[in-house]
């Protein structure tokens, strides 16, 4: 059941990366989306060095995490991975300090899906 629903999750990650490459303008975005995902940049990269491959060049490849500490990527990706395992209670984990101000400001009633400009609008510091 696991690989069935890795293959699934990375369709959809897929999808949405090769959106955000046909959408948003490489100026705003700096980087091929694809850049987060370690094996398939890799995998374009040698694509696109191939001269009988039609590999398309959505901009730079590079390691959007490089300059996290390892240790920390790791700790955010296992986080990432026991949410969602069902069952999972988050009241257990250890949040970033980032999350207690997004909490308030949804508590507020801000619009955080616009998290960098919600306290913009209203004058409220961010």
């Amino acid at each position: 059941m696991a690989p069935s629903i890795f293959r699934h999750v990375w369709s959809v990650l897929r999808i949405a990366c090769e959106g955000f490459n046909k959408h948003v303008p490489l100026e705003d975005r700096k980087v091929d989306a694809l850049s987060m995902f370690g094996m398939q940049a890799r995998k374009k990269s040698l694509l696109q060095r191939l001269p009988f491959v039609d590999a398309p060049n959505d901009g730079p490849i590079e390691n959007a995490f490089r300059h996290l500490p390892a240790r920390e990527v790791v700790v955010a990706m296992s986080g990432a991975v026991r949410s969602q395992i069902p069952g999972h209670n988050p009241a257990h984990e250890k949040l970033p300090a980032l999350a207690d101000e997004w909490f308030a400001r949804y508590e507020a009633g801000y619009e955080v899906t616009q998290w960098y400009t919600a306290g913009k609008a209203t004058g409220v510091g961010v």
